[in-house]
């Protein structure tokens, strides 16, 4: 089915003359089948290119059969469309109809690759200006297992397929579009975030599809840790095409704040956030300020890095945050929030309406931790 090998292949048409079959059926096995196809600039408009050994590989791991199928497919679509030409038997053409026929015919294919040009700049400029693919949704997370070796279950949906730096499933391994932090770990010490691909730990991938991700091997956490998973489409390397999920792993240790609602007023610099629960402890010192603290954290994981660097690079009010909060007020059962400053608005970093945001509290009685995921309306 495939050619002799070269060292790279370096456009759309090699990858698809190297597997003999139309563009589109290529473009089509990347989205639907992860075909191994890479990005440099790290954007579904960029340009593409592929190496022969991972798509041999590809092949053998979903069976060629599988392929040669799909492609009939596609080259039925595309026979449909071709100039069937003369055919034998016919009686004799005059000269002058056969020019002006040819003359038509040349239009035409002039035509239809001016077509095929736009549909081409067509395809590289609306994944930037498009909605995009469906937006993540977590509605459920579940943990199995025990201490330092959790199963956990997603359930949602506008996940995409499986990612393609994962390749073939199950697999141990990282990808640019999962990461799991645990906030607990962190006054443990050691590595307290696991399967993005810039992490020291992975995960096992044991399958992922467009309403559910499930993965093994966590072994990290301990009952009652705070935990938040965020998860990005596969279809888009577009930030907002992400989703969040924030909580602790059963059971939940005496002590621990519980996050029920989170509301949003305002917009950008300027957002407010007023976080209700319980469990919150008494006012830091020093509150009301414009400051960082050690008992909140917000995060923004519209950016983030898929290939490398940080996984969630939109972090505010915690620490050593270049990015600081308004901390208005705190109680133990609200805590008000009146904006961002500091370093907001850095690098074209800001809040916008449905971005999906992380918020971590620790509780100033207890020093145990929680954490909530949503969006902004």
């Amino acid at each position: 089915m495939v050619q002799a090998a070269k060292d790279k292949l370096a456009s759309w048409k090699e990858i698809a003359d190297f597997l003999k079959v139309d563009v589109r059926t290529a473009q089509r096995w990347e989205r639907d089948h992860a075909l191994p196809v890479h990005r440099p600039g790290g954007s579904p408009g960029h340009a593409v290119f592929a190496f022969p050994g991972e798509i041999e590989t590809w092949l053998k791991g979903r069976g060629e059969h599988q392929a040669e199928s799909l492609e009939e497919k596609g080259a039925e679509s595309v026979g449909a469309e071709a100039d069937e030409g003369t055919k034998a038997g016919e009686p004799a053409i005059d000269p002058a109809l056969s020019v002006a026929s040819r003359t038509r015919r040349r239009a035409m294919k002039l035509t239809f690759g001016m077509l095929a040009v736009i549909a081409c700049g067509l395809a590289a400029v609306l994944p930037i200006f498009r909605t995009g693919p469906a937006i993540p949704q977590i509605n459920s997370v579940t943990f199995t297992g025990a201490e330092k070796d959790y199963s956990i279950t997603l359930d949602g949906k506008g996940f995409g397929s499986a990612p393609p730096d994962l390749r073939h499933l199950p697999t141990i391994g990282k990808t640019g579009y999962f990461r799991l932090g645990d906030i607990s770990c962190i006054a443990r010490g050691g590595g307290c975030e696991v399967g993005y691909i810039r992490d020291r730990l992975g995960l096992n991938f044991r399958s992922w599809s467009s309403d559910r991700i499930s993965v093994s091997g966590l072994g990290i956490a301990l009952p009652g840790d705070s935990i938040h998973i965020g998860v990005w489409n596969t279809y888009a390397e577009r930030g907002a095409a992400a989703a969040v999920w924030g909580g602790n792993i059963p059971p939940i240790k005496p002590g621990t704040p519980q996050i029920q609602k989170v509301l949003f007023g305002g917009s950008g610099q300027d957002l407010s956030i007023t976080i209700l629960g319980q469990g919150f402890g008494g006012t830091p010192p020093g509150l009301p300020c414009t400051c960082n603290t050690e008992f909140l954290s917000v995060g923004n994981y519209a950016y983030h890095n898929f290939k490398t660097g940080g996984s969630v690079l939109f972090l505010a009010g915690h620490r050593n945050n270049e990015m600081t909060l308004v901390y208005e007020s705190w109680s133990d059962t609200q805590i008000r929030l009146g904006g961002f400053r500091g370093a907001y608005g850095d690098n074209g970093m800001v809040v916008q309406s449905g971005d999906p945001i992380a918020i971590d509290v620790w509780s100033t009685a207890t020093g145990l931790p929680t954490a909530w995921g949503g969006r902004v309306p």
